[in-house]
């Protein structure tokens, strides 16, 4: 017979095994006029060949492309008022990456509004890690053109095998998250409403990612059945219900799963959204190429996309030990090369697509390049902004400050110096780990693609082509690119190093010269 010593522990932890799923402690979070000082502007070309501009932050600002709703709610929108030429720039957008990486732990966001279910759109609120495909991609919400159901979805390296676990109420549809299997991920169906115009007609709702060693859950709760655990601050998993994605299996989510960012993006067109355009019931302007008549549909139709907007009302983080999240991500990287792979890439994608959505993205990019040499050459430095700290939570001085050479831009102070914020009701993200810094894979490209720090070289209110960074032929995985050269050194110092791209070398430091002699540059990736 046990003790009554035994018995009291078992009724113990019987008692205290549920509190733990709601032992997370906030760290951190995302909201109002502090939104922006978590995230630098991606003003690359796109890695998934959208037809799209990423404007930079200044531009943003004075364009209207961000801004804080009179609720605190941040906007994040798109240009709806521009006519555009096919073989021009694509529509302009904003595509903001997270300046730390996360861990392990709860992560949950309250959307006002998502962009809506409109034909040629492809929004994503996602993440991934340092190095693509090896620590692993996770789209949380992710849709196309005229869908209404969201689409989860986890990319990795090699061979990743989950299984659709019995609590979940998604509908698993691809089981291989490895790219041993192709480019489709591991896939799960979300309900119906849980994306687009339906999602926003009900006021919104909240996701949420429970990511462990062994499993990542995601929750989705309309405006009116959000928990009250949530509302209240106090996140307890073990009353959420049933998610509607369970990702388990034989796949080692420790191997394949490492550090994170995250990042919000709303491309048009490109490898999904142009490559089903035909089958999404859109307009048809080529009865041969889907991708045309997506592209003909973004640049001749732009009060179509005054709803393709990012409302967001909060981003926390927690933790369970309730440690900070204080290491801070080097402007260096704080663009990435790194797109993420649609589910329906592989299916929608013939070789003839592929080809075709390419040469559309390579003419815009080619164009946008031509500009942004113009319109550098033309402006003077954007004046920078300093956000002061907000208590406890504000980004550290450490993130403000860097400079990088881009390949074909002339690069000033980094973007993330003129870091005005902006605001969000919320996002939470619970982590259970300390959050790892973005310069762990040091200043190169993130998946063999050109690495470009934002270049500020464009005024405040310029056109965002004029600091757009364009990577020729960038493709969903992105190609590996040249380094970016070192820095001239002025007269008497030591010229920058080259950065390090994921498989290339780093480029040599530049010789200390009497007039300053200028860094080699580093060696192409391969």
């Amino acid at each position: 017979m046990p003790s009554s010593l035994t018995l009291l522990s078992v009724s113990s932890l019987a008692l205290i095994s549920p509190a733990l799923a709601s032992s997370y402690s906030l760290v951190q979070t995302w909201q109002g006029e502090g939104f922006l000082e978590y995230f630098d502007f991606y003003t690359g070309a796109d890695p998934t060949n959208g037809f799209v501009t990423y404007a930079n932050q200044s531009y943003a600002e004075s364009s209207g492309l961000v801004k804080v709703n009179n609720n605190g709610s941040f906007y994040m929108g798109v240009d709806h008022t521009t006519k555009l030429s096919t073989a021009g720039p694509g529509r302009e957008s904003v595509r903001i990456e997270s300046k730390k990486y996360y861990d392990h732990g709860l992560f949950i966001i309250d959307l006002a509004h998502m962009p809506g279910s409109i034909c040629g759109t492809w929004p994503a609120f996602w993440s991934t890690g340092a190095n693509w495909p090896a620590d692993g991609e996770i789209d949380i919400i992710e849709a196309v053109n005229m869908n209404t159901a969201g689409e989860i979805v986890l990319h990795t390296s090699g061979t990743c095998e989950v299984s659709a676990q019995s609590d979940m109420t998604g509908t698993l549809t691809a089981t291989q998250c490895g790219e041993d299997a192709g480019t489709t991920g591991c896939v799960v169906k979300g309900s119906e409403g849980s994306s687009g115009t339906p999602f926003n007609e009900q006021g919104g709702g909240v996701y949420a990612m429970e990511w462990q060693e062994d499993y990542i859950k995601f929750w989705y709760f309309a405006r009116n059945a959000i928990p009250s655990s949530i509302t209240d601050g106090t996140p307890d998993i073990s009353a959420f219900g049933s998610p509607m994605g369970h990702l388990q299996g034989s796949c080692n989510f420790a191997e394949h799963f490492k550090s994170q960012k995250f990042i919000f993006d709303t491309t048009f067109c490109g490898d999904w959204a142009g490559g089903v355009f035909l089958s999404s019931g859109c307009p048809i302007s080529d009865k041969t190429s889907a991708t045309k008549s997506c592209v003909a549909y973004v640049a001749e139709n732009p009060s179509a996309f005054e709803e393709s907007f990012w409302e967001i009302n909060y981003i926390k983080i927690f933790q369970t030990g309730g440690s900070t999240a204080s290491a801070s991500a080097s402007a260096s990287v704080s663009t990435s090369s790194v797109g993420h792979v649609s589910s329906a890439t592989a299916a929608a994608q013939t070789v003839s697509a592929a080809s075709e959505a390419t040469s559309v993205a390579s003419a815009a990019g080619a164009t946008t390049s031509t500009a942004a040499a113009t319109n550098a050459a033309a402006t003077n430095a954007a004046a920078t902004t300093v956000v002061p700290a907000a208590a406890a939570e504000s980004a550290s001085e450490s993130e403000t400050t860097s400079t990088v050479a881009t390949v074909g831009v002339v690069s000033v102070a980094g973007e993330t110096s003129d870091s005005v914020s902006k605001s969000t009701r919320y996002v939470t993200i619970t982590a259970t780990n300390t959050v790892c810094s973005a310069d762990q894979t040091g200043a190169g490209s993130l998946l063999g693609g050109s690495a470009s720090s934002e270049s500020s070289a464009s005024a405040a209110g310029s056109s965002p082509a004029a600091s757009s960074t364009t990577v020729s032929g960038a493709s969903a995985q992105a190609n590996g690119g040249s380094d970016s050269t070192g820095s001239t050194g002025s007269t008497g110092s030591t010229g920058s190093t080259g950065s390090t791209d994921s498989t290339g070398s780093t480029g040599s430091t530049g010789s200390t010269g009497s007039t300053g002699s200028t860094g080699s540059t580093g060696s192409t990736g391969s």
